[in-house]
């Protein structure tokens, strides 16, 4: 099996957190023990606005293969970019604009952080992120994937004993000027907008042996045995 695995939690996003993701909704898992963090992005959160295709631009495509086939890469690289890509993603009048950062799950779980048999890996053959170690005489697994079919990013805990888990679940924007809380069906919400773009996030939870409790932006988790956690966002062009 084709495997990543650590002995410590990540530290850092971009060299350490693992990724897991299904094309259009994506996460960097952390794997804190009491705190952990998801940070997720959608494919279309972009600022900028659609702009007009370069109609004659396929006229220079044979000479781009031609500077390729001499392996001219780098005259190659900004015959592109002049040709294709500089009236839209490069340049001061750029109105294609960048991705952004959709927010972060963030689950705060109870109890200390003294454990024991820590791992953290990453399963490439299934594309699924696990963390696993003991507290006490607690086993506690915690698994993330995405779905492609359901388009939701997937966590689950389970507990080797009754009752085991208690987590307090939030959303954090990763925009200024959205909106948090729960909605009337008990999800936890995050909507905003960027530029032309409107965006929103829902997140259920279902706690088997425990309950769920309400907080105004937060779902509090006690006394579970199993968590399982169901994100999903979009956006909408205005």
């Amino acid at each position: 099996m084709n495997k990543l695995w650590y002995d410590q939690p990540a530290a850092d996003w971009e060299s350490q957190a693992l990724p897991v993701g299904n094309g259009r909704l994506g996460a960097m898992v952390f794997g804190g023990v009491t705190r952990d963090q998801l940070q997720f992005n959608e494919e279309t959160l972009f600022t900028g606005r659609p702009s007009e295709v370069k109609k004659e631009a396929w006229k220079e495509l044979e000479s781009i293969r031609n500077l390729l086939r001499q392996k001219k890469y780098p005259e190659a690289q900004q015959a592109v970019e002049t040709q294709f890509l500089r009236d839209f993603s490069y340049g001061d009048n750029s109105t294609f604009g960048c991705y952004q950062n959709f927010g972060s799950l963030g689950l705060q779980w109870h109890g200390g952080e003294s454990v024991s048999a820590y791992r953290r890996e990453l399963d490439l053959s299934r594309g699924v992120a696990k963390v696993s170690f003991t507290k006490e005489i607690c086993h506690i697994v915690r698994e993330v994937f995405c779905s492609a079919p359901d388009n939701v990013l997937v966590f689950r805990a389970l507990s080797s004993q009754p009752e085991g888990l208690g987590v307090t679940i939030s959303l954090e924007a990763g925009q200024p000027g959205a909106s948090l809380g729960v909605d009337a069906s008990g999800w936890l919400y995050l909507k905003g907008q960027v530029e032309n773009l409107a965006y929103d996030c829902r997140v259920a939870v279902r706690a088997e042996g425990g309950q769920v409790l309400r907080e105004e932006a937060a779902l509090r988790i006690e006394n579970a045995t199993e968590i399982t956690v169901l994100l999903t966002a979009a956006r909408l062009f205005l």
